[in-house]
């Protein structure tokens, strides 16, 4: 991060964040709720893509989209990368041969930022002791991630479009305004009938990215 736009603040939820998750996954007592540090990852990531969003906006009025994109892919995909190399690697030398292929297609899915849709069409509940042996699990939450980042800046672009005298942020609140209750009323009425739907998809934990 440039040094003149550094954070403290943002820098330092993300350090809570991670521990949060960190302490949940080791099962320590009275953190079982840490997964929450996801959430709040996700919080900060739709703050900052979408100020980075506006202010090109202001500016130009006009979004690069390709150059979004692909600044994204170069933030994201190395590590994404080793951490599928090297999952994959300990998966073959370890883990079952009769594991491979559920592993394999979960590995696939996440190079395609789409884990999180094979992990809710698996009916793979997150906090079972089954869904906990695939090793690329946690790639789910990078699946929500960048499909954010794909629709988001589309959804703001053809809003600024339809509303070309108004440039700043402002602007936004009434879009915000509805993406945010759509999200939680979907969020509502899907877990009544599909829980593990409702936690991996995006579209109802837009409201968390807003």
């Amino acid at each position: 991060m440039d040094s003149s736009n550094y954070r403290p603040d943002i820098e330092g939820m993300r350090a809570v964040a991670i521990i949060l998750v960190v302490l949940s996954h080791l099962s320590i007592d009275g953190f079982f709720a840490g997964f929450i540090g996801v959430d709040v990852f996700f919080v900060i990531s739709g703050y900052l893509i979408t100020g980075v969003l506006v202010r090109e906006y202001e500016s130009s009025a006009k979004i690069e989209l390709l150059r979004f994109f692909s600044n994204r892919m170069r933030r994201l995909l190395p590590a994404l990368m080793l951490v599928i190399l090297v999952a994959g690697a300990v998966v073959y030398n370890i883990e079952p041969e009769t594991t491979h292929l559920s592993q394999s297609m979960a590995a696939a899915m996440a190079v395609a930022w789409m884990s999180n849709i094979y992990f809710a069409f698996s009916d793979a509940n997150y906090f079972s002791s089954e869904s906990g042996e695939n090793a690329f699990l946690h790639t789910w939450s990078l699946g929500v991630e960048e499909q954010f980042y794909i629709v988001w800046p589309l959804i703001i672009l053809t809003y600024f479009k339809l509303h070309r005298k108004y440039l700043k942020v402002t602007a936004l609140v009434p879009l915000f305004s509805i993406i945010a209750i759509l999200s939680l009323l979907a969020c509502i009425l899907i877990s009544q009938f599909n829980s593990i739907f409702s936690f991996y998809m995006m579209p109802t934990l837009s409201l968390i990215h807003i």
